[in-house]
């Protein structure tokens, strides 16, 4: 007997959402058109790989113009501007939207650097674990 309510009452219930999908009236088709409209280029977000991602040129005084770093994929390399040699090679790490951490060795000496890096969006501000400061900004 059990069985036999529970079963009538889902029928009932289901009965009840077949309902709520029909319309007594029919709806006539609608006769306006619906264009498409364009959308602007999607950004990469803030503090993602994606806008890191790039070539960055120095800002700081000495320095401007005299090397180029370019991040891909966690990595970067810094290579000088006229003769393209490489004089630095690394790995970065998004530690927050705000805060990179980077970390090389020099080509010259051999010797591993690190540094701490504020980021937004297309400038960073960087302090090396040696002492020395460095400012970059995004090119591409």
């Amino acid at each position: 007997m059990t069985t036999t309510r529970h079963f009538a009452g889902m029928a009932a219930f289901g009965a009840l959402l077949l309902a709520g999908c029909q319309s007594a009236t029919p709806v006539a088709p609608s006769s306006t058109t619906v264009t498409p409209q364009p959308t602007a280029a999607a950004q990469p977000a803030v503090g993602s790989r994606a806008a890191l991602d790039g070539v960055w040129l120095p800002t700081n005084e000495g320095n401007v113009g005299k090397y180029t770093a370019t991040f891909a994929n966690g990595n970067f390399t810094t290579k000088l501007t006229g003769s393209g040699g490489v004089i630095g090679a690394g790995t970065y790490k998004i530690d927050s939207p705000s805060q990179i951490s980077l970390v090389w060795v020099g080509e010259a000496t051999g010797t591993r650097n690190s540094a701490k890096c504020q980021w937004q969006q297309t400038t960073m501000s960087c302090n090396s674990d040696k002492g020395f400061s460095f400012q970059l900004r995004k090119s591409t």
